[in-house]
């Protein structure tokens, strides 16, 4: 990070070497849905895609808690940065990060413990409840690789290389992509 071109390039130059790979992430993140989909609309249920439709509250709030502390943390240290505050940029960067993972081990323990009281409350009824519940549940111990996933991903940028989060989610894409098959095909 000594040569600093989020200080020096021209903005055009910035605006090339970050939305590009940025654009791309969100598009790998947004196929998530989409694989999961079809391998749910091929293979199992109506019920099945019902039932991870009734749990995506559960997931928007990993995804918002997530969310809301790394551009935080990352806007912090985007001015720590910009007043060569090294030292506190690390700060608030360690902050971050066990922020994010301590909501992600709550939302854990929420997940692994209340996950049928869950599925209730978010209105699976008795066909879907069963399969809502389960998907709550085995969904909730990814939560913490989740939300690291996601500070990560916002602090690449500030570290200048936009690219390490395109290639993590060109990664988590082939894991999902083999879990779904493993896991509902096989």
């Amino acid at each position: 990070m000594e040569d600093r071109i989020l200080l020096k390039e021209p903005m055009y130059k910035l605006f090339i070497k970050f939305v590009i790979p940025s654009v791309l992430a969100m598009l790998f993140v947004g196929i998530h849905r989409v694989v999961d989909g079809l391998f749910l609309g091929r293979f199992e249920s109506v019920n099945a895609m019902s039932s991870v439709n009734i749990a995506n509250p559960y997931m928007q709030l990993i995804l918002s808690g997530c969310i809301l502390i790394s551009v935080g943390m990352v806007s912090r240290m985007g001015r720590m940065i910009g007043g060569n505050n090294i030292q506190e940029t690390k700060t608030t960067f360690k902050t971050g990060f066990v922020a994010v993972s301590v909501w992600g081990f709550i939302l854990l323990g929420i997940g692994s413990i209340f996950h049928a009281p869950l599925a209730d409350f978010l209105g699976a009824n008795g066909i879907l409840f069963t399969d809502a519940s389960r998907y709550i549940f085995v969904l909730s111990f990814f939560v913490p690789s989740i939300c690291l996933m996601i500070v990560c991903g916002f602090s690449t940028h500030l570290m200048e290389r936009p690219y390490l989060y395109v290639v993590a989610t060109i990664c988590c894409l082939a894991t999902n992509i083999l879990l779904d098959f493993l896991m509902i095909v096989v």
